[in-house]
């Protein structure tokens, strides 16, 4: 049976003559009401001034200013002066300059020949619009640049996001290592293997300014739609031929987001809010984003997750924040473990839709499916024993808005929209793991859920045992580094030999 695949992006914003423009805390000064008779009044501010057409199609938008041909737009030009608020939507003809749309608040204004160079700093909509409403629904967005599908379904075409991840490095290292055993090179990366994101968001939301300046309700939005995503990678820490990791080495490879698809943006049908154009756009970015803890020796593991379902997560603000999530996720993590030491890791794999007004953020969605694991031997004397583990796999969901984009006091927002795990015993591989040297240690690394190394003066150690390093797994005590002083650094504990 086919699959209903569509993007809707709903926006519903009254902007009533209370609302507060940009860095001004009074209400704005009002032009005439303007709007199509029978609907909701448009009233515009008296600094609001609509693009001409021909602004529009042929402006020159920088960082910093608007070039704009005169042309065409004589009439226009006297009225372009500092102070006016300058409201353009986006152009689609091929080489377009104004891919967004602009609208800014003008500093100066020079001629330059044929056009006008108008300087401009950042405005936002109630700079523009005192009072008004205007919504966009746009179904069947295509974000597939990089290839993908498009179903029929009961008469109407609507769009599938489906990305393949092919094998690629992630995170990679190499470095020489000083240990007991001498000098050793040690290479390590973390490697996408396979996997896919196929993904059919629905994303809609409703703004209602006059309620959330006075407290009430005001904001409700809501992400739904099918998530069909699968990652697996492969981790390798190893010597060199002939060299050997030292037991207490230990290293931490990745945790930065690794962007492997990062759409364009795509434009949503400009609407009228009275004279103004109002122009907006959605994009996609899917990012991978691993690490891996490794330590006392070579390890070589392949894990990921699979996680499919459809989910409808709801986030409401009346007074307070409030969400809910109705789904019918499942997700699946998988481990395989072969090493000397010890490991930890954990993998993620998301989805970020983001939408802009005028080429600002108003707020993104961000959905993905993660796995993670605490790896460790049932035998801590040092013999090679069968792999415990922690495995975990999940799905997430995140809104961030940044709303000070329509001019509304809400600021910037992020909320958890859900989250949803999954234990498994899928966990298969052997390990060594050294005997601990120091009686003391499960007591000092109780203190300490982390995993992480610490110095014994940070764990309130005794005066023989400040200058040692712990390793501290899930709280408990797995390894110590005998240390002339220890010490800790913006983002590591060092152990001066």
């Amino acid at each position: 049976m086919s699959r209903r695949i569509a993007l809707i992006s709903y926006f519903t914003i009254a902007l009533p003559a209370l609302a507060c423009s940009s860095g001004d805390s009074s209400p704005p000064d009002v032009g005439p009401a303007s709007g199509p008779a029978g609907s909701t009044e448009v009233v515009l501010t008296k600094d609001a001034l609509p693009a001409t057409p021909a602004w529009e199609q042929s402006a020159d938008v920088q960082a910093d200013r608007i070039i704009l041909p005169v042309k065409g737009s004589e009439d226009a030009v006297a009225s372009v002066v500092p102070g006016k608020v300058l409201v353009g939507a986006r152009s689609d003809l091929p080489g377009t300059k104004n891919p967004e749309g602009f609208l800014v608040r003008v500093t100066s204004v020079a001629r330059d020949g044929d056009n006008l160079v108008v300087m401009t700093a950042p405005a936002v909509l109630t700079d523009a619009v005192a009072q008004g409403s205007f919504s966009i629904d746009q179904a069947g967005v295509d974000f597939n640049e990089a290839g993908g599908t498009a179903t029929q379904n009961e008469g109407s075409v609507s769009k599938k996001f489906h990305y393949a991840l092919t094998p690629r490095d992630l995170y990679s290292f190499a470095e020489e290592v000083t240990g007991t055993s001498g000098v050793a090179s040690v290479n390590g990366k973390i490697a996408i293997k396979e996997g896919h994101f196929d993904f059919t968001p629905t994303l809609s939301y409703k703004v209602d300014v006059l309620k959330t300046l006075f407290g009430g309700g005001g904001f409700t939005l809501k992400a739904e739609g099918d998530l069909d995503a699968a990652l697996t990678v492969t981790a390798d820490v190893v010597a060199a031929a002939g060299g050997q990791i030292d037991a207490s080495y230990a290293k931490l490879i990745g945790g930065q987001p690794v962007t492997l698809f990062q759409g364009s943006p795509k434009g949503l049908p400009n609407v009228k809010l009275g004279p103004l154009n109002v122009s907006s756009s959605a994009s996609l970015k899917i990012e991978a984003t691993c690490s891996l803890k490794n330590t006392g020796g070579e390890a070589h593991a392949e894990g990921g997750v699979a996680v499919s379902g459809s989910a409808t997560a709801t986030a409401t603000y009346d007074g307070s924040w409030n969400n809910s999530l109705d789904h019918s996720l499942t997700g699946t993590p998988s481990f395989t473990y072969s090493a000397d030491g010890r490991f930890n890791g954990d993998c993620r794999l998301d989805a970020t839709m983001s939408i802009k007004l005028f080429g600002a953020a108003t707020s993104s969605v961000k959905v993905g499916a993660y796995a993670r694991l605490a790896a460790s031997a049932k035998d801590a004397s040092g013999a090679e024993a069968d792999v415990s583990c922690d495995l975990v796999a999940g799905a997430q969901g995140d809104f961030d808005g940044k709303l000070s984009a329509f001019g509304f006091n809400l600021g910037e927002k992020s909320i958890n929209l859900f989250k949803v795990e999954w234990s498994a015993d899928a966990c298969s591989g052997t390990t060594v793991d050294p005997a601990p040297v120091d009686p003391d240690g499960d007591r000092l690394c109780a203190t300490k859920t982390e995993t992480d190394l610490y110095c014994g003066s940070e764990l309130g150690a005794s005066d023989e045992n400040k200058n040692k390093r712990y390793e501290c797994v899930e709280g408990k005590f797995f390894g110590v580094d005998v240390c002339s002083s220890c010490e800790r650094t913006a983002d590591q504990t060092v152990c001066n030999p």
